[in-house]
């Protein structure tokens, strides 16, 4: 098992999900103690996940394809308060 500190991995993440998918699993440290690992998902896991979330009927399948220039001509919504000062105005009331 390769590893690797969070500022490497942070600075060469690309490179380093190109080991993971094929295959390596990297530990990762913060100031040299571990604190999470990455590795590649079992063939399957992702859809097994999809397919039990569509199941149970929280999640659906699309019933056709995004057309991105369409979306991308969508309205936007307009916002009465900048956002800044709204996430600052919650931190201030905790």
């Amino acid at each position: 098992m390769k590893t690797t500190s969070v500022t490497r991995l942070k600075n060469n993440l690309s490179a380093q999900l190109k080991e993971v998918a094929s295959g390596e699993t990297i530990l990762i440290t913060d100031r040299r103690k571990p604190v999470a690992s990455l590795q590649p998902l079992v063939h399957g896991d992702l859809a097994d996940d999809w397919s039990g979330l569509s199941a149970r009927g929280i999640v659906s399948p699309p019933q056709k394809s995004l057309v991105m220039g369409r979306f991308l001509k969508c309205p936007r919504g307009e916002s009465r308060d900048d956002l800044t000062r709204a996430i600052l105005e919650e931190r201030e009331a905790r």
